[in-house]
């Protein structure tokens, strides 16, 4: 399996993070995907991590967000 493979697996198949989310939100359980969210923007901020950083820090977090989610075009912060 390549790694386009094996990502959609962890992340859309049927117990991937993305499908979790859905299941969550589908049933009411608001805080935890949001709890499942933070964890998979955390895990892609962590595919993007420069070759010199070995772990997630706040600002790397925040840029992924910035970057990839664009909060300001969903009216948010």
């Amino acid at each position: 399996m390549d790694a386009k493979e094996r990502f959609r697996h962890r992340y859309y198949g049927r117990n991937g993070l993305i499908t979790g989310i859905r299941i969550c939100l589908r049933n009411d359980h608001t805080a935890t995907a949001l709890g499942l969210l933070c964890a998979a923007i955390e895990s892609m901020a962590f595919i993007g991590l420069p070759d010199d950083c070995d772990c997630v820090c706040s600002h790397h977090f925040v840029s992924w967000v910035k970057k990839y989610l664009q909060p300001s075009k969903l009216g948010i912060s």
